[in-house]
């Protein structure tokens, strides 16, 4: 699983809780900036993503598609919005 967040002003040891509680349940949370990115995923089939990573953003990945758990973990940091 693959998921987008757009990140809203949060406090960095309010993320470090998200990106723990979430690390529990198998999930990573990453971060990339627009260049990199760009540089990545240019000539790919991805490359649809990449209006994504003009707004400050989050990206959350998973072995397993598991987006009830995600949901329930966001309700935690309103300041996350899954995208």
């Amino acid at each position: 699983m693959i998921a987008f967040l757009h990140k809203n002003s949060i406090k960095s040891e309010d993320q470090m809780d998200f990106q723990i509680l979430i690390h529990k349940d198998n999930m990573s949370l990453r971060y990339w900036g627009a260049e990199t990115a760009a540089v990545a995923l240019k000539g790919t089939p991805y490359e649809a993503v990449l209006p994504l990573f003009c707004a400050p953003g989050l990206i959350v990945f998973s072995p397993e598609p598991n987006v009830a758990k995600l949901q329930k973990h966001l309700k935690t940091a309103p300041q996350l919005i899954l995208m």
